[in-house]
């Protein structure tokens, strides 16, 4: 969806303001607060990392460490607690992406804008087909016509050439 620079193109999903604000989003959930008594509040706990340039790593060592710390806390922090309401982040990020994948979300708004698109350069090229047909048609019967008329000159110069040559060889004669 960015710019490419080898190619010096720009991916197809470059102007889709709907899916630029997915990585936002992604920040959005990845950086969740989840109001649990426990030490796991965020993915950040578990050793996920968002990078300057947008990329997630995980510091695996970490991960590693607060599993082994919070094994027990951690199906709270992840599934809703029933008793107090509290959404655990599996359900908020499962929620979201509902969101994004429903019939009115992200995706199929794009999917429809773009076949909507495709469908509209598909009757564009049928018009301009249609258009370059019947001027190929024009430009054919033009053609022909100027073949037979440059056939008619040259039929008519070759008879006055022999018309000429015919005085020209009666007055020799004379």
């Amino acid at each position: 969806s960015g710019y490419d620079a080898e190619t010096e193109e720009w991916g197809l999903l470059a102007t889709s303001y709907g899916i630029k604000g997915l990585p936002n989003e992604l920040n959005s959930i990845l950086s969740t607060m989840i109001q649990t008594n426990t030490n796991i509040k965020s993915l950040f706990d578990l050793g996920v990392e968002i990078n300057r340039d947008g990329t997630i790593t995980i510091d695996e060592e970490a991960l590693d460490t607060a599993i082994a710390a919070n094994r027990d806390e951690l199906a709270g922090f992840f599934i809703t607690d029933e008793d107090t309401g509290r959404l655990g982040l599996g359900d908020i990020l499962n929620e979201k992406l509902r969101n994004l994948t429903s019939s009115t979300g992200v995706v199929q708004t794009e999917t429809d804008f773009s076949n909507n698109e495709l469908s509209q350069l598909e009757k564009d090229i049928e018009e301009s087909t249609a258009r370059l047909d019947k001027r190929y048609d024009l430009l054919g019967r033009r053609f022909v016509e100027l073949d037979m008329y440059i056939g008619q000159i040259n039929a008519q110069a070759n008879y006055l050439t022999s018309v000429f040559n015919s005085a020209e060889s009666s007055g020799n004669k004379n």
